[in-house]
Order: structure tokens, then sequence, then C-alpha cells
């Protein structure tokens, strides 16, 4: 009886050692260089009126060796070329936002206009992305993927463009 008294408080206190060890030390022999990034919840499904909200997170056995830094809205307006070109913009990182003029600041999605989503994620403690890292962005393949800065940024632009409609009253 003695025994398994020992033997199931051994057990106990090694798997509770296990579900509090930081999940980084499984995460140690993973390189950001080969990375499938999983990057889920943006919201896509603006209303007019609707504000922007930073609703990204990851979602990859890569997750505790980068951090999100901003998500980035860009308005979009056709030039006299025909091409789209940023007029406005929001970040969700308020330092990069509140350093935009007025004018440029992205308050509401308008209905009709056009708006491109792009994301960046930046690498910590020493980990730098590679040109083979792929992302994914609420389960779809992402193929505008940049790294910059010597590895530690990856830009991933385009992700998709949104035109906020009024929902239809019926």
């Amino acid at each position: 009886m003695k025994k398994s008294k020992i033997l199931i408080t051994t057990l106990l206190i090694f798997l509770f050692a296990m579900c509090i060890s930081p999940i980084t030390t499984f995460a140690e022999g993973l390189d950001l260089s080969e990375a499938k990034i999983d990057i889920e919840g943006v919201k896509f499904n603006y209303i007019p009126g609707d504000k922007p909200q930073a609703t990204a997170y990851k979602c990859d056995p890569w997750d505790e060796l980068y951090d999100i830094e901003y998500e980035y809205w860009e308005e979009m307006e056709m030039d006299e070329t025909g091409e789209l070109i940023p007029i406005k913009f929001w970040y969700s990182d308020n330092n990069k936002n509140n350093a935009l003029s007025e004018d440029k600041k992205i308050d509401v999605f308008e209905e009709g206009k056009t708006y491109m989503y792009s994301i960046s994620l930046k690498a910590k403690d020493g980990n730098k992305f590679g040109n083979n890292s792929s992302v994914r962005v609420n389960s779809t393949k992402i193929s505008s993927v940049s790294v910059f800065n010597s590895g530690t940024i990856l830009f991933v632009t385009a992700v998709k463009t949104i035109k906020p409609t009024a929902p239809v009253q019926l």
C-alpha cells in the first residue's frame, strides 16, 4: 500500500512538472528559417462604420520564437494609371498609428472603398526568419512574404483586400 502511494505521488509530481514546464523547452530545436507560420483569427468581415481591430493570433509550434509586431490596413485608391496606391493607414501598434497625421489615418471602414490587410512578424531572442518560411493566414497560404532586417522581420503583404458593404436590409 505504501509503495503504491509513493508511486502515485511520484507520477503526479512528474505530470505536474510536465504541465508547468515552459513550452519553449520543446521549441528549442525549432528553427524559424523554414517555419510554417500559422496566423488565425484575422477579421475581414467589416461593414461600413466598423473600426479596424487587432484580432490575429499565433497558432503554430514556432509561436514562442516570434511576436506579431503589428497588423496593418491600407485604404487603396486607383491613380490615373489604374494602379491601386495606399492613401490612408491603420496600425495595431499605437506608436505607429499615433505617428500618422489625422488625414492619413483610417478611423472606420467606409462603404465602397478598398482596403488591403498586411501583417508584420518579429523574431524574438536572436531567432531569424528565412526565405523558406511559409505563412498561412486564416488557413490560406500567402505567397507575398518578405524577410527584412537581417531576418528579424517577416512582412506578409497583401494578405487580403476587402470592400466593405452595408448589410442587406430585408
